[in-house]
């Protein structure tokens, strides 16, 4: 759906696969849909351009904070776990979401 700059009397055009059709010819229920849907079409690229913006600032913020923050002081290095005997407990292949073998200690300040 588009409006025809190149016509000369700025006559709206909808456009599909089978041809174009004019507009103006259209019923009124007919040319009110086309004007919500010109409407709806706005409001999709300005909500798209939106997304674009938030997303580059989400990357950037990433960006920083693993630049700045994440070193080796701050990594979370899993430790191997150990049954009540101090033996190396093994992973169980039931959880494939879940590495029992491994432990995250946690660090004291």
């Amino acid at each position: 759906m588009s409006i025809n700059p190149d016509a000369p009397t700025a006559t709206a055009v909808f456009r599909t696969d089978e041809g174009d059709y004019n507009v103006s010819l259209f019923s009124a229920e007919g040319k009110l849909k086309f004007k919500l849907a010109q409407k709806a079409l706005k409001e999709m690229g300005e909500l798209s351009d939106k997304v674009m913006i938030q997303r580059e600032a989400l990357q950037s913020l990433r960006s920083d904070i693993m630049d700045d923050e994440c070193n080796d002081k701050t990594l979370i290095k899993p430790e191997r776990a150990r049954t009540a005997t101090g033996q190396y407990k093994s992973d169980d292949p039931s959880t494939p979401d879940v590495n029992e073998a491994y432990v995250q200690v946690d660090k004291e300040d």
